[in-house]
């Protein structure tokens, strides 16, 4: 009796149960459609509300800003830990046909001048007050007195104030003068930097959000060389038909010689790596004509040459043993030299050549807006071709003496280089002085 009486609840109550599930179904279907709803309606009301106010935009900017700041250290680190691993993370900022040297550290490992930092005073500035921002300059001069300049650069001041053109900033600390300062040689130095732009920026929405830089320029100079190996061209056939390896007869121990018995070139430490390269196993013989290859590039990840001021080679000019690049003798074949020969070298047993006059000025062809436009290239391109060249001249040498002996080929550059460091400036305005023109 019992069991009909649940079965008769069961079929009673069984179609309530059901309804009541679907309605609660029903309502929590609907309700997390409205939240959908509600999400995507507040998300784009924040997205107008953030464009009509410039919230937006800034936020874009300071991300960006913030993110090249970020990955300054760690892309610094990678590559000096290794090139191949940084060109594969940072494809776009690595020239991989860049020549590299071997860095001469016995100078000291900080040398040249980098800015450590460079921040607004405020998070806002009111529209068309002063707009201030400091920075800091650390440098290590080398070998002589180095001088620095900075500038500055706030997006939209400076084209309607100063043609485009950077304004001087002012530099404090010991040696500092206006916009310049003297790094001591061989001595660190700190300074801290001021960019004043006194007009301000007008504001055409509440919040407006605008790029500045700071840009440090400086003179330095840069060598490297390159020890080759010589032995005459008889003497180096007879063993090689003996199956003699010069090297192993000798005794000779070479640090920059590798495996395939080329060698490495040697360079100072600075902002500019300079690559020599004779690409061929050492060692070079009597009437061959062998290429010799220059090359300026990058050794940071930040800044650029500015200015190529002179390029110099030196080569081995002795009894013995005589260099003669294409610049000052004829070589047969079709051959080129970016250098011309210019006289003996103020070093005894030297003589110097130059880098031709029209090669320094496509170096320091300007990777501007209408250079840009003009040849249709990127600007990463064209700091790659006309910042980071690849000179060339072949040679011969018509003295070799008859065992195994080496001598260096010696190169300096001096040269401007440029840093910069950017930063957001943000400008809030009240709602009624939006579209207030300075």
């Amino acid at each position: 009796m019992a069991e009909a009486a649940a079965s008769a609840a069961q079929d009673i109550f069984g179609p309530f149960k059901k309804l009541l599930s679907m309605l609660i179904y029903g309502i929590s279907f609907l309700l997390i459609f409205a939240l959908i709803i509600g999400v995507i309606f507040l998300g784009y009301r924040y997205f107008v509300y953030s464009g009509e106010t410039g919230q937006l935009a800034s936020t874009v900017k300071h991300a960006e800003v913030g993110a090249e700041e970020t990955l300054r250290g760690p892309k610094a680190a990678i590559r000096s830990f290794s090139p191949e691993l940084y060109s594969v993370l940072y494809p776009g900022e690595f020239n991989p046909y860049a020549i590299d040297s071997t860095v001469d550290r016995t100078a000291g490992k900080d040398i040249g001048v980098k800015i450590v930092e460079f921040k607004s005073i405020s998070d806002f500035f009111r529209p068309n007050t002063p707009v201030r921002l400091l920075g800091r300059v650390k440098a290590q001069g080398l070998e002589k007195n180095t001088q620095i300049e900075a500038y500055c650069y706030l997006e939209g001041y400076n084209e309607k104030y100063h043609s485009g053109e950077p304004v001087e900033a002012v530099l404090t600390g010991f040696g500092a003068a206006g916009n310049r300062a003297m790094i001591p040689k061989d001595q660190p130095a700190e300074f801290q930097v001021q960019c004043n732009f006194q007009n301000g920026i007008a504001a055409d929405k509440q919040i407006v959000a605008k790029e500045a830089k700071l840009i440090v320029v400086y003179d330095f100079e840069t060598k490297a060389y390159q020890r080759l190996w010589f032995m005459a061209g008889g003497a180096l056939a007879s063993l090689q038909n003996q199956g003699v390896d010069p090297f192993d007869l000798y005794e000779i121990s070479d640090q920059q010689l590798d495996s395939s018995r080329k060698t490495r070139s040697v360079t100072t430490p600075g902002p500019i790596n300079l690559g020599l390269a004779v690409d061929f196993p050492q060692p070079l013989t009597d009437l061959t004509p062998y290429l010799l290859m220059v090359q300026i590039s990058r050794s940071f990840d930040v800044g650029n040459l500015q200015k190529l001021n002179d390029l110099r080679i030196l080569v081995p000019a002795v009894e013995d043993l005589n260099i003669e690049l294409a610049g000052e003798t004829d070589i047969a074949g079709n051959v080129q030299c970016d250098f011309e020969y210019s006289g003996p070298s103020e070093i005894q047993g030297y003589k110097e050549y130059r880098l031709a006059q029209h090669k320094i000025e496509e170096t320091n062809k300007e990777c501007d807006k209408s250079t840009l436009r003009e040849l249709a290239i990127s600007e990463k391109d064209c700091i790659e071709y006309f910042k980071e060249p690849l000179y060339l001249c072949n040679f011969i040498i018509d003295s070799v003496p008859q065992t195994l002996a080496s001598d260096t080929i010696r190169a300096s550059t001096e040269y401007t280089y440029k840093l910069e460091r950017k930063s957001v400036v943000n400008i809030r305005a009240l709602p009624g002085e939006v579209g207030l023109v300075a």
